[in-house]
């Protein structure tokens, strides 16, 4: 699909969607409690489907984690 001219985040995002319309059509699932969360490059991918998707609730943002340290140099 990157070849047809997908971006890579439109690409996951549609990977995503599947994912949560799957989700929706289960009946153990609260339909108006749906969380999402995302982690380094699946971050941005849950972005968007918290704008484009009205039925999630909430959004866990999980960008980036880094041990920060003083090295001398």
């Amino acid at each position: 699909m990157l070849e047809l001219g997908w971006s890579w985040l439109g690409y996951t995002s549609y990977l995503d969607m599947q994912v949560l319309n799957w989700m929706k059509a289960q009946s153990y699932i609260r339909k108006d409690r749906i969380v999402i969360s995302g982690f380094s490059l699946g971050t941005e991918p849950m972005m968007v489907l918290g704008v484009l998707d009205k039925d999630i609730y909430a959004f866990v943002y999980n960008d980036f984690y880094a041990r920060l340290r003083n090295v001398p140099l």
